[in-house]
């Protein structure tokens, strides 16, 4: 009938092979270069631009974007969940993190975002929204930036777009704007 076959041989190198160091993991992270992708300060509004413009001229077009992503963080988080210890919690490990000089008050309805010794203060009415999809998205690119796996201008632009909706699949796309949310009333 023909000739017989032959099982092919593995060669178990298992025992050969090492698991990936620590310290592999550490070069590959350091030496991924970010992309050359820039936040459009332009998309601001009026008064973020200008104390952006400010903290610019003073301290640096980081430390401005900083501050920026900051208030917007915090405005997007406490919209959904209205917890002010979590949303406190993530703006302190990003006040940490860069070294920033600002406080904030997080009232309910109510935010109150100072820079520089009070410098600048910039207020923002937070209504609630039980229906808020993007707590997670804005708590998963704080963490990100925190632990430098991005810089500001990603961390922007990513938000950016997860307002816009580019980061959510469509099926949640349709239950969030109408006619899908009327099947939520």
């Amino acid at each position: 009938m023909g000739e017989p076959v032959t099982p092919l041989k593995v060669e178990d190198d298992a025992a050969e092979r090492q698991p990936l160091s620590i310290e592999y993991f550490k070069k590959v992270r350091h030496d991924v270069t970010f992309s050359e992708r820039r936040f459009d300060v332009n998309t601001l509004p009026d008064d973020m631009r200008r104390v952006y413009g400010h903290l610019e001229e003073k301290f640096g077009e980081e430390y401005g974007l900083l501050f920026i992503f900051t208030m917007r963080t915090a405005v997007e988080l406490h919209r959904a969940w209205n917890m002010t210890l979590l949303t406190n919690t993530i703006l302190q490990q990003i006040k940490d993190r860069f070294n920033m000089r600002m406080t904030w008050n997080l009232g309910v309805l109510r935010l109150v975002f100072r820079v520089e010794d009070g410098g600048y203060e910039l207020h923002r009415k937070v209504p609630y929204d039980y229906d808020s999809e993007f707590q997670d998205i804005y708590h998963r690119i704080a963490m990100a930036l925190i632990d430098g796996q991005i810089n500001v201008h990603e961390a922007l632009i990513y938000q950016r777009e997860a307002k816009q909706g580019m980061h959510t699949a469509k099926s949640g796309l349709f239950i969030r704007n109408f006619p899908g949310r009327l099947i939520l009333y």
